[in-house]
């Protein structure tokens, strides 16, 4: 299955204090240094929310140092960034990704043996939008778009990569990238475009007595609101252990029945569910989308 994630409030999954000169508390990256959940991050938080017990065990097998050595039918890979809000002058904000983003959608997809993401072919410097709309003109008549206080010249001609894209996202994240619009923004540029929409928010910790400084200011980095990220899931054969008549037995479950039983298990939290820290300051809430 796609796993397709969209934040609902701005998410923070954290590397560690030290790995970061310019924020104290800094996001996962990936090798190309894009925001991104690492696989052993995001199947902790699913498995966390999964209510049942023992269909947590069938799913993502037995807890660490149990003794047990059953391992997970379910594999699950990074999520990658694959849409960022960014700020436009022609509105508020837009999606914004890149080919790169786009290709490593692409890459999941391969392993579904899926239609692909039609990618543009990007002139150098020039980034491509799916409505005109988005466009500007400067006073010799060239268009343009504004990326996050960034100018590009640009041209109106996303539209099948916004088509094919919408045939594999979930209709939810499809009609807001059709009502917010998307700029494909040239690779050279796409790492200043993200980093420009991250949220640097700096906290401190008050004495309850006497409400002066105890701990800080420290700086912590979040990834914006509707951002959207995409993982694989890989299921495989299972088994589950059914009680009846005094005696437990072990019953095969396939593959399918894996995947099905992994997203009908949060039918009953409306696929929305916190991932990373900072859940008591409404950080991480986001919302899965199976496909």
């Amino acid at each position: 299955m796609l796993l397709f994630i969209r934040a609902l409030t701005p998410l923070h999954v954290g590397a560690g204090r030290g790995v970061s000169i310019h924020v104290d508390l800094p996001l996962q990256r990936d090798e190309f240094d894009f925001p991104t959940i690492w696989a052993s991050s995001l199947k902790g938080a699913l498995r966390a929310n999964v209510p049942d017990s023992n269909l947590r065990k069938v799913l993502f097998g037995p807890e660490p140092r149990s003794g047990e050595l059953e391992s997970s039918p379910v594999s699950i890979t990074d999520a990658r960034l694959l849409l960022i809000p960014a700020r436009i002058l022609t509105g508020v904000w837009s999606y914004a990704t890149s080919p790169h983003m786009l290709s490593q959608l692409n890459t999941l997809l391969s392993t579904m043996n899926k239609g692909i993401v039609s990618v543009p072919r990007l002139q150098q410097g020039k980034a491509v939008v799916s409505k005109k709309d988005l466009l500007l003109r400067d006073a010799r008549g060239r268009e343009y778009v504004t990326v996050n206080e960034i100018s590009f010249e640009a041209v109106a001609g996303g539209d099948e990569t916004l088509k094919t894209l919408g045939n594999v996202l979930p209709d939810e994240l499809r009609k807001l990238v059709e009502e917010k619009g998307l700029i494909v923004i040239p690779d050279e540029h796409s790492r200043m475009i993200v980093n420009r929409s991250l949220v640097i928010q700096y906290r401190v910790r008050l004495k309850s007595e006497t409400k002066t400084v105890e701990e800080g200011p420290w700086s912590e980095e979040y990834l914006p609101s509707e951002t959207v990220m995409a993982s694989l899931i890989i299921c495989k054969d299972g088994k589950m252990r059914k009680e009846g008549s005094g005696e437990s037995k072990v019953e095969k479950i396939s593959s399918a029945e894996v995947c099905n039983m992994l997203r009908n298990s949060f039918r009953e939290l409306n696929y929305t569910i916190y991932v990373g820290g900072k859940e008591t300051i409404g950080k991480g809430l986001v919302k899965l989308y199976f496909m």
